[in-house]
């Protein structure tokens, strides 16, 4: 079953994902956790689509456009999220990246890998933008779990991340 996002829906949802954008850039409350931030857009739509099938299960025809009712209330649940997300990442202290970080090293150690480059990276986490896993490699070099080689290698220069042995 597609359903549809259309009309006041969809200019309810244009307008949470054009200030989720907004709040991610430089400086704005939700650059620390784009992980939460940049996904919540696509959730909210998920959910309107989930409480638009569950309001109309009953009578066994679901009209295939979301009602503004739905969206509406997915878009308050939505806005929830997000201020729950900012509130645990402030208890937690966490700055740009640093969990993302965790996962990174992790995946690196379980794989024995001791040097890996930003591609590499990505590949693991196919989820993950550049922009996220750059953040997160300035974690672990700042804390001291990877250094960096700048390589060269006739076009770009390549940065190759080297896993620090016995790092915290």
């Amino acid at each position: 079953m597609v359903l549809k996002v259309e009309n006041g829906t969809l200019c309810m949802w244009r307008e949470l994902y054009d200030d989720l954008e907004r709040r991610q850039a430089a400086g704005g409350d939700l650059e620390d956790i784009p992980e939460h931030a940049s996904k919540m857009a696509g959730t909210v739509a998920g959910i309107a689509g989930s409480l638009h099938v569950l309001r109309h299960r009953e009578s066994g025809v679901i009209p295939y456009s979301i009602s503004e009712e739905d969206m509406q209330s997915a878009v308050a649940i939505g806005r929830w999220a997000i201020g729950h997300a900012l509130a645990v990442a402030g208890m937690m202290g966490l700055e740009p990246g640093q969990q993302l970080a965790a996962r990174v090293i992790e995946r690196a150690r379980k794989r024995g890998v001791r040097t890996f480059t930003q591609r590499d990276a990505l590949r693991w986490f196919r989820g993950e933008t550049a922009r996220e896993i750059d953040q997160a490699i300035a974690v672990l070099i700042s804390h001291g779990l990877v250094t960096q080689q700048v390589v060269q290698t006739g076009g770009r220069p390549s940065r190759r991340l080297a896993v620090v042995e016995g790092g915290q």
